[in-house]
C-alpha cells in the first residue's frame, strides 16, 4: 500500500529542479574554500616533516661515519639529491642522498642562520667535532 503512494508520488517527477541544484552547487562551493585553504597547510606540514627526517637520516650517517673510525673531511659530505651512493664515502650509511622537499624553500636557513640559497643537503662537521647539516632543521611551531 505504502509504495502505491510512493511511485504515484513520483509518477510524474522528472528530475531536479533549479533551486535543488543551485543549493547543492553552493555548498559544494562553501566546503571547497574551507578545504582548499587547508590543503596547502598539510603539504608544507608534511614537507617540514620530510625535511627534519633527511636532516636526521644525514646525522645519524654522519655519526655512524665518525663512530667507525672515519672522519669527516673539510669540504664536509655533499650529493645531489636522488644521487645513488656507489663510490661516496656517505655510501656504508645511506643509500640514496635525500632531496631537499619541495614548498619550503622560504623556510631553509643555515647553521648560523642566514638563509639557505643552495639546492642539495651538505654534511660538515666544525673544530669542536659536532655535525652540521645544513640546511638545519625547521621547528614545525612556526
Amino acid at each position: 500500500m505504502i509504495w502505491r503512494i510512493i511511485a504515484k508520488f513520483y509518477k510524474n517527477y522528472k528530475g531536479f529542479t533549479l533551486i535543488e541544484i543551485i543549493i547543492v552547487i553552493s555548498i559544494i562551493g562553501l566546503l571547497t574554500t574551507i578545504a582548499i585553504p587547508r590543503l596547502g597547510v598539510s603539504r608544507k606540514k608534511a614537507a617540514i616533516a620530510a625535511h627534519n627526517a633527511n636532516v636526521r637520516v644525514l646525522m645519524s650517517a654522519a655519526t655512524m661515519h665518525i663512530a667507525d673510525g672515519d672522519i669527516i673531511d673539510s669540504n664536509g659530505w655533499t650529493g645531489t639529491g636522488g644521487e645513488k651512493a656507489d663510490a661516496q664515502p656517505w655510501a656504508p650509511y645511506i643509500e640514496e642522498w635525500p632531496t631537499i622537499p619541495r614548498g619550503i624553500t622560504d623556510e631553509l636557513k643555515r647553521s648560523d642562520g642566514t638563509k639557505f640559497t643552495g639546492n642539495d643537503y651538505k654534511v660538515t662537521v666544525d673544530e669542536k667535532g659536532n655535525i652540521i647539516v645544513e640546511p638545519v632543521m625547521i621547528n614545525k611551531n612556526n
